[in-house]
Parts: structure tokens; C-alpha cells; sequence
């Protein structure tokens, strides 16, 4: 009886000494390495040179290292045209390549670059001659007409956390001005410009009082023209302005630029924009909004009658200030597209 209990006590020493060593052996063996730790995020200048060699990718067709410029599911838009937008690389890709196909030579050049955080945004000459079928408005091909053009596009990039990639870009092309130096419109338009191989201009942004300062009074000649406040407007503009409006033949000074803000609450007297992004960088600030209005009133400017219809246009605008004041403003929109919701041709 002894024999067995002690067989029975020594079974179970044996048995915590086996458990107890296992613990021992657990508790000895190192612990998993740390996780590797976030990437670092990138300068403003590191997004500079990001976007510089996506236009070089861009430039140079070579579509494997541009598709790395975009997220699997960004979203291109290609503003109030058609397509509006594509979703993913391979439909961005695919979109490129189609505009290759039928502008070869086409580059773009970048002239004014703007940071603040993860947005970015752009003024480029887009120029090309084109030798190769496009769609037209119907949907089928059109045969080249081995014209030029060279017309400013206005362009807006979101990064994602990284800073390394785009998950959305908006571009921001005036279809009637291409359609005019293509030879295929009547109506006044921009001669196509060349390209002059100058540097860009880079402003990143300090998040300044001097950007807050900006801000505010971007606000402020929003809601004045809101308003319809012809006066405050002026007060809000330098006597140097020049209004780069690419739907405009050419460039307007603060007179030229006030008489058609006046034409225009004439033509749509319930005339109004929504701007739900604005940020500054330096000396300048961004916007993307929307214009909705119905023209009852004669656009005489124009030479058009009322149409009684009601538009929508979405818009970038870009300005320069000085001393609080606006002094030089890019505005683009697809004015095509403007003159169609009117029923106009």
C-alpha cells in the first residue's frame, strides 16, 4: 500500500516538475520583435518631386511606373466631362492611353504648384498636335486634324496617408478651347500656347496667419458675390488684377473682370456658389466648388438670349493675393459644357 502511494506521489511530482519546466522553458524563449515601425512622412518637397516624376511618367507614356502614382481604387475625374470620372488603375491607364492615341506628342507643363498637407494642386499647359482618331461628342472616332493645341488645365490632387499615392485627381479642361484651336469650333477661344520650358513655380504652405488672412478674405469675396455685391467685390480686388478665365478669349483686367461678374447676375439673377474646399499655400488659395443658377435675364456679353434653363458647373479657382487683395486669379471650367446645359452649340 506504501509502494503504491508513493508511486502515485512521486507520478505526480514528476508531473509538476514536467509542467513547471515547460512554464520555465515558455517563459524563456524571447519575445516576437516589435512591429516595423510606420514609414516615415514625407516632406513637402518629397511630394514635389512626387509629382514632378508622376508627369514625367505621364509625359513619357511609361504607364507601369504611372499607374504607381494612384491607389488600386483612386478616383480620376475629368471635371463635367465624359466620362466624368474612372475608378481604379487599370480604367485610369486605359484613359491615358486613349488621349495618347490621339495626341501622340501630347505633355503637359507643369507652371505653378501649390502644397498644403496632402493636397496639391496645379497649373499646366496641355499641348499636343493631333494625328490619331478621338471620340466626339456622339461617340464615335473623329479623323484627326493634325492641328496644335495648347491650352492651361487646372489640377487637383488628394494623397493618401502615405503621401505617395493619389486617391483622387481632378483635371479641369475647357473641352470648347480645344475644340477651337482644333479647328472644329467657331467660337472665340484661347490661341494655343507653347510650351517655354521654365521651371514651375512651388509654394508650399506655412499655415500662417498670412494664409489664415487670405483665407478670410477668399471667404469674404465669396459671399459677396453670393450677394451680388458688385461693390464689395471691387474692394476685395487690387487695381493690378488679371482674371485668367480660361473660358474667356483672353485675359481680364479688374474693369473687364467686374463688367462680366455684372453681366452675369443679369443673365442668372439667382446665381450662387457652393465651395466646400478651400485651403492656402503662400500667397495663394484653392477652391473647388459648384455654380447652379437659372439664366431668366439676356447674356448680352454673350450675344445669347435667356434660355430659361438652369445650369450647374463645378470650378477650381486659384488665387494670388497681395497685400489682402486679389491681384492674379486662374479660373477654370468646362465652358462646353456650361453652353450645353443652356442649349446653346
Amino acid at each position: 500500500m506504501k509502494s503504491k502511494l508513493f508511486v502515485a506521489r512521486t507520478s505526480y511530482l514528476l508531473a509538476g516538475l514536467a509542467g513547471a519546466a515547460l512554464v520555465i522553458s515558455a517563459c524563456s524563449e524571447p519575445a516576437p520583435p516589435p512591429p516595423p515601425p510606420p514609414p516615415p512622412t514625407p516632406t513637402a518637397q518629397a511630394k514635389v518631386d512626387w509629382y514632378k516624376q508622376c508627369w514625367d511618367h505621364f509625359n513619357n507614356k511609361a504607364w507601369d511606373q504611372f499607374q504607381n502614382c494612384y491607389t488600386d481604387n483612386a478616383v480620376s475625374e475629368s471635371v463635367d466631362s465624359t466620362p466624368p470620372s474612372v475608378t481604379g488603375r487599370t480604367a485610369i491607364i486605359d484613359r491615358g492611353k486613349m488621349e495618347a492615341g490621339a495626341f501622340p506628342d501630347r505633355r503637359g507643363e507643369v507652371r505653378l504648384m501649390l502644397v498644403n498637407g496632402d493636397h496639391m494642386a496645379s497649373v499646366a499647359l496641355y499641348t499636343g498636335t493631333n494625328t490619331g482618331e478621338m471620340p466626339g461628342p456622339d461617340g464615335k472616332p473623329m479623323k484627326p486634324t493634325g492641328k496644335a493645341i495648347g491650352l492651361l488645365f487646372g489640377h487637383v490632387v488628394d494623397l493618401d496617408s502615405t503621401g505617395t499615392k493619389a486617391t483622387r485627381d481632378a483635371g479641369y479642361i475647357e473641352e470648347g478651347t480645344m475644340m477651337a484651336q482644333l479647328g472644329l469650333s467657331k467660337a472665340p477661344a484661347r490661341a494655343a500656347e507653347k510650351a517655354s520650358g521654365a521651371a514651375p513655380v512651388i509654394v508650399i504652405a506655412k499655415n500662417d496667419a498670412t494664409e489664415s488672412a487670405n483665407m478670410a478674405g477668399n471667404r469674404a469675396g465669396f459671399d459677396a458675390f453670393n450677394k451680388h455685391d458688385l461693390k464689395a467685390m471691387e474692394a476685395y480686388t487690387a487695381d493690378n488684377y488679371k482674371l485668367v478665365e480660361i473660358g474667356q478669349a483672353k485675359d481680364l483686367n479688374k474693369k473687364e473682370a467686374l463688367a462680366s461678374m455684372k453681366d452675369m447676375f443679369s443673365g442668372f439673377p439667382d446665381v450662387a456658389l457652393t465651395t466646400p474646399t478651400m485651403w492656402a499655400a503662400g500667397d495663394y488659395v484653392v477652391t473647388e466648388g459648384t455654380l447652379t443658377g437659372t439664366n431668366t435675364g439676356d447674356l448680352k456679353a454673350m450675344g445669347v438670349k435667356k434660355t430659361g434653363k438652369k445650369v450647374s458647373a463645378r470650378f477650381l479657382q486659384i488665387c494670388r493675393y497681395e497685400n489682402g487683395k486679389v491681384a492674379e486669379e486662374w479660373l477654370f471650367y468646362n465652358g462646353a459644357a456650361f453652353a450645353a446645359q443652356l442649349g446653346l452649340k
